[in-house]
């Protein structure tokens, strides 16, 4: 699995999603690669950043990609606002990859805390420039 988060208004989004391909790198975007984290392992960040329930965040995100190419193999989703703005505001970054890092999804899929924390700073500074540019963050799974 691949994971990669990018940067996008609803025209570049738009323009990933015509591509056929949701590289969000062949359309030049800010992007973070985070390797194989399962999409819920994001839920479990989501949930520890921003004090969401699990559930609802799945109802809210996963329940229904905005595209979903080559049967399912690509998926696109919007993160929820409120994980973007968290990411911003993040006061101990190692302390908070160190929580993510001890829940069952990250044990269970071998990321240390310092795994963790290196995603985590990727994505902080994805979600700063996003907020900044007055753009969105997403999701691309590729399975």
């Amino acid at each position: 699995m691949l994971t990669v988060f990018f940067a996008a208004n609803a025209a570049e989004a738009n323009a990933v999603v015509e591509s056929g391909t949701l590289d969000p790198a062949a359309a030049l975007l800010p992007s973070v690669d985070t390797g194989g984290v399962s999409p819920m392992a994001l839920v479990t960040l989501d949930a520890s950043i921003t004090g969401a329930e699990p559930g609802a965040i799945v109802d809210d995100v996963l329940h229904e990609p905005l595209a979903n190419l080559r049967n399912g193999e690509q998926l696109l989703f919007r993160v929820r606002p409120a994980l973007t703005a968290a990411l911003t505001r993040v006061g101990d970054l190692e302390q908070a990859a160190a929580n993510w890092a001890a829940t069952d999804e990250m044990v269970a899929d071998g990321y240390s805390a310092a795994d963790c924390l290196s995603v985590m700073q990727g994505l902080a500074a994805l979600a700063a420039e996003a907020e900044t540019t007055e753009r969105v963050l997403y999701t691309w799974l590729c399975v």
